[in-house]
């Protein structure tokens, strides 16, 4: 599960280098205390700064309630907030 994890994140790294939205010069990897602790940010940026990735499979279409784009629209568990806050500070 590790290894398949560690490939999804470099193949999503690779292509939002290509697309643009990351700077190519940018250095990004899984997070070392990831393997020992499941519960911290996946992603480590520069060294420095920490990312958390989300995956999607298909589109949220409940999001067209609300006037949002169901191909942008992403959700994000209540307790994940609580927990990532913490980073933030």
């Amino acid at each position: 599960m590790a290894n398949l994890k560690k490939s999804f994140s470099s193949l999503h790294i690779v292509a939002l280098k290509s697309a643009g939205y990351i700077n190519l010069n940018d250095t990004i990897a899984i997070h070392p205390e990831k393997a020992a602790n499941p519960y911290h940010p996946d992603l480590i940026v520069n060294d420095v700064d920490i990312g958390e990735l989300k995956a999607k499979a298909s589109p949220l279409f409940i999001a067209t309630k609300y006037g949002i784009d169901p191909q942008f629209a992403l959700t994000m568990d209540l307790k994940d907030s609580f927990h990532y806050s913490k980073f933030l500070e």
